[in-house]
């Protein structure tokens, strides 16, 4: 599910931001990699692909058709930092292309295991040594660190939001940096081998400092907003309502609902089950009905 969002120059393309692909037409991304950016229609989207260098037979490009952005969004500062792309045309799913698993207010985030960041961003902070970003994904462990101690007078002062995360390590080391803005903050199930996309790279003091680690939106905190926002577009494609470029989207407050958690097959109605994850439940059933055989003889 992650992508790299891009923007064309003299000499190709520049990735400037990171998203999560959770329905084959929709990218779920932060509100300040286009507002104020000077955003245009020639922005795109590229799926697929690792090395940015290097494109697979999975790779795919797309345009960006409309970008919504939160209608309370004024600068990073102030917090409500998410934002959702509309893609030109719909993303095929494969072995390489999946989409994100979002949770709903049900999912408790103390009973996740691992957490993870990934992105094309610097391995530095540039303002310190000048570091390029490389163009292979890079990946980090980072823990989910408490709220309330991230906000607290040594660390962020008071400066973190309720819709908010923090992760990282309080002697710094390792973190997010330039060019990582709204890649995905992703924590294991304990009991099963699949992610939630519980956070989105949102901002920090400097990389990897001792007590800044990185602050991320809450995707959980937004979860009705992306559902409501999606559901608005879905009902104004059908009725054949022509698209309209903006670099703000101003939507109505969205309507509370009791929604199941969403998974890569529930939240788009397109992309089906990944083939691997079944094949894998398969063998699994049948080590266990093998060991069961075994222990009757």
């Amino acid at each position: 599910w992650m992508v790299s969002i891009q923007v064309p120059t003299a000499n190709g393309s520049l990735h400037i931001c990171g998203g999560s692909l959770i329905t084959p037409h929709w990218v779920l991304t932060a509100a300040h990699c286009f507002v104020g950016q000077n955003f245009t229609t020639d922005w795109f989207v590229m799926v697929g692909i690792t090395d940015l260098a290097r494109a697979n037979s999975e790779t795919q490009k797309r345009w960006i058709r409309q970008v919504v952005v939160h209608e309370y969004y004024t600068s990073i500062s102030g917090g409500f930092d998410i934002a959702l792309l509309e893609l030109d045309q719909p993303v095929q799913c494969g072995y390489h292309v999946q989409l994100a698993c979002l949770p709903d207010a049900t999912l408790r985030l103390s009973q996740l295991s691992e957490c993870f960041v990934s992105g094309w961003g610097a391995t530095e902070a540039r303002s310190e040594s000048g570091a390029s970003s490389p163009s292979a994904l890079q990946e980090a462990k980072v823990p989910l660190i408490n709220v309330k101690l991230c906000n607290s007078s040594q660390w962020y002062r008071g400066a973190i939001k309720r819709h908010n995360l923090c992760a990282g390590y309080p002697q710094g080391g390792i973190d997010t940096c330039q060019g990582d803005s709204s890649g995905p903050l992703m924590c294991r199930e304990k009991r099963a081998n699949f992610y939630w996309v519980v956070g989105l790279t949102s901002w920090g003091r400097g990389c990897a400092r001792a007590k800044k680690p990185g602050v991320y939106t809450s995707t959980q905190h937004f979860h009705d907003w992306i559902l409501y926002q999606l559901r608005t577009f879905r009902s104004a494609a059908a009725s054949a309502t022509p698209p309209t470029w903006s670099h703000q989207h101003v939507s109505h407050t969205p309507v509370q609902e009791t929604m199941p958690a969403p998974t890569a097959s529930s939240t788009s109605g397109f992309c089906y089950f990944p083939v691997r994850v079944l094949l894998e439940f398969i063998t699994r059933v049948q080590e266990l009905l093998q060991a069961l055989r075994g222990e009757k003889s």
